[in-house]
């Protein structure tokens, strides 16, 4: 089996987190309540992690140790940020390019096509992404 086939069966199940979801359960915004419903089978590329990691300590004013705690006992799991991910995301750009999506939301889409987990994000334009295989729930 190849290593994307495990990586698919291994993610059964899980669902993907992309960062406005995630920060939208940390500040209970519109929303919040269908990604607490999820956390226990959540996952989350390590780009979005850095995000959200990012806006802990900008936004919240937590120190480094404080941020990485909160991600580690919210997240059921961090999957890193591998080249075939770095491809998939830059290949995705002409398909979301006008809806004007990040590295960090494209790095999402890439972990969601790879593993064939669902995406929940608090971003609405996300409704306008139409690519295969890609199963998206906007959470607001």
């Amino acid at each position: 089996m190849s290593k994307t086939g495990r990586l698919i069966l291994n993610y059964l199940g899980k669902v993907i987190l992309d960062s406005s979801a995630f920060i939208a359960l940390l500040d209970q915004e519109t929303g919040w309540e269908a990604v607490s419903m999820v956390m226990n089978k959540s996952a989350m590329s390590s780009v979005n992690v850095s995000e959200v990691t990012k806006y802990l300590i900008d936004r919240r004013k937590y120190s480094m140790a404080e941020a990485q705690k909160i991600m580690e006992q919210l997240l059921d799991e961090i999957i890193p940020f591998t080249a075939e991910h770095a491809y998939i995301a830059a290949n995705f750009y002409p398909d979301t390019k006008t809806l004007g999506l990040s590295l960090g939301d494209r790095a999402c889409l890439a972990l969601v096509s790879i593993t064939g987990s669902t995406v929940y994000t608090a971003d609405k334009v996300w409704s306008k992404i139409n690519i295969p295989k890609i199963n998206i729930v906007v959470i607001r």
